[in-house]
């Protein structure tokens, strides 16, 4: 749930602009045989030097070692009415390479456990009894959400993604209910009537952008509660592949997405928040292999936290933040080729008045990537350092209540965006794609500490002004399936390049950020078990 502020942690173009809603399944499929899947991820990445304010001293990322292993399982229970799933991390760690002392530990514990990703050398992810009667579909269980585009709540499930990594998922030890009761009454099942399908479902949040439930002593965190509605259209689904089609399939499906939220904070901070979620998608595929795609989603968060407190409300703040965010993307054939063109769009509310009584500022989930430098690495990194220099005792004799969570973990967090994409391919094992991607404030961009060193008037970490472009990020990525090994496992290698050209508010009139530049090779091996059973990364796409 993308609240501000979030604790810090690392840094998606989703997989499909299709509506997955909450259901991992459609509501009346048949259960899958038994199955089991693993995959195993390790990748290095290096992000170049770059300032961190007018002081002078410069934030040096170094070259970050990471791994992770993950495995699951499918069973069949007494028929194909019960299944039994899970899946879990057994390694998900960072193997070398901590942050430099700019952005410490000590400014927030979360950042080095979260560094390594998860707090446990094994990593519950999912673990949940399902029950498929006539008139429905129960589970009960640790779980993880999926909704829309992805920008309030997404699974972290692995996948294929060229640009960018699911790091991170939504997951609740969650009791839900979901049902198609037109379906009951007659309504075929691909029909508007048959795929519209209500979700009940009540949560203990066991880990998501905001909460953390266990601490590393297996203490509990802090503790939120939520209580999800939803009715949504489902997309339709098809036995024959759209590259076979004869006659042109047009396909619309969305629907609202309502989450109660109560939470305590591991310090004793509370928050109580209303999450209004609406998501639209249609796919339109033509015969010859061309396709057509859009995706919108819009949320809006209200309630009251106190979390954080300013000048004015010293007893905590109002929330009232929206983001919402635009996919749009054509396919064709050219040449024997597949190439897709993309274009996105969001924006995240930010707060233009941070002494008013109310906080504005809207997060995306982290694993939303919109480009893989600018708010993955830079952003994080500069405001782990106005966490310093808010704490320092020079510079402030009392920090205000919170100042500690002003650092975020990535994500499009108080910024617009726009970004273009072409990609090519999958051809004989081989994807290719280039972007670019702008991107501008919609609230300061501001420094605690220069903005009070300034009287009170916005500015960066670098003196400058607050608001403005935050610059133009450009990244080119490749990715080859390798032939089997053996016959059992599926290699991948994916190698990522992008460089960030910064813009205004990146920049003061005596110092700047500079250009950053960012690469990243990762090496993935999946089982051909897990793309039989629509488990591999390959299948998510």
């Amino acid at each position: 749930m993308p609240l501000l502020p979030p604790r810090p942690r690392p840094g998606r173009i989703p997989r499909a602009l299709l509506l997955p809603a909450l259901l991992a399944v459609p509501v009346g499929a048949a259960a899958a045989e038994n199955a089991v899947h693993a995959g195993f991820d390790a990748w290095a990445e290096r992000a170049s030097p770059f300032r961190s304010g007018i002081e002078g001293e410069t934030y040096d990322p170094d070259l970050q070692l990471s791994a992770r292993l993950r495995a699951g399982f499918e069973a069949r229970l007494a028929g194909p009415k019960w299944r039994l799933l899970g899946e879990a991390d057994f390694l998900a760690l960072r193997l070398g390479g901590e942050p430099t002392e700019v952005g410490t530990y000590r400014v927030d514990p979360y950042l080095k456990r979260n560094e390594q990703f998860h707090p446990f050398p094994v990593s519950l992810r999912t673990l949940y009894l399902e029950w498929r009667p006539f008139f429905g579909l129960f589970r009960v269980g640790q779980q993880a959400s999926d909704w829309g585009l992805g920008i309030v709540a997404q699974s972290g499930a692995r996948d294929a993604r060229l640009f960018g990594d699911a790091l991170r998922g939504s997951l609740s030890e969650r009791a839900l209910f979901a049902t198609a009761p037109f379906q009951a009454i007659g309504a075929r099942p691909q029909s508007l009537l048959g795929r519209l399908t209500f979700v009940v479902a009540g949560d203990l949040v066991f880990a998501d952008e905001t909460a953390t439930l266990l601490e590393e002593d297996f203490e509990v965190g802090d503790e939120a509660y939520q209580l999800v509605l939803s009715a949504v259209v489902r997309p339709r689904t098809y036995e024959n592949p759209a590259e076979t089609i004869t006659v042109a399939r047009h396909d619309v499906s969305g629907g609202f997405y309502g989450v109660r939220r109560t939470q305590t904070y591991a310090e004793g901070d509370t928050l109580d928040v209303w999450v209004l979620d609406g998501a639209l998608a249609s796919h339109h595929a033509f015969k010859g292999g061309a396709s057509l795609r859009f995706g919108l989603e819009g949320a809006y968060l209200t309630g009251e936290t106190n979390r954080l407190e300013t000048e004015a409300s010293q007893d905590g703040l109002d929330v009232a933040a929206w983001g919402m965010a635009l996919e749009a993307d054509a396919g064709f054939r050219a040449g024997g080729l597949p190439f897709h063109v993309a274009m996105l769009g969001g924006l995240a509310s930010g707060d233009r008045d941070p002494d008013d009584g109310e906080t504005n500022r809207f997060t995306f989930h982290g694993d939303y990537d919109v480009g893989l430098i600018l708010f993955d690495q830079v952003v994080p990194a500069l405001q782990r350092r106005a966490t310093e220099r808010i704490e320092d005792p020079l510079r402030s004799k009392q920090p205000p209540r919170g100042y500690q969570h002003f650092a975020g973990r990535g994500g499009v967090s108080g910024a617009s965006y726009g970004l273009l994409r072409a990609t090519i391919g999958p051809a004989a094992g081989v994807t290719a794609g280039l972007q670019a991607m702008s991107a501008a404030t919609t609230g300061p961009f501001a420094d605690p500490y220069q903005t009070f060193a300034a009287g009170g008037s916005p500015r960066n970490p670098f003196g400058g002004p607050g608001e403005g472009t935050f610059g133009t990020e450009l990244t080119a990525a490749l990715r080859v399936a390798l032939p089997a090994i053996g016959a059992g496992l599926e290699p991948a290698v994916r190698a990522t390049y992008g460089v960030l050209l910064p813009g205004d508010v990146l920049k003061g009139p005596d110092a700047e950020l500079g250009t950053v530049h960012f690469v990243q090779l990762k090496l993935s091996l999946d089982t051909l078990a897990a793309a039989a059973t629509g488990s591999s990364p390959e299948a998510a796409r």
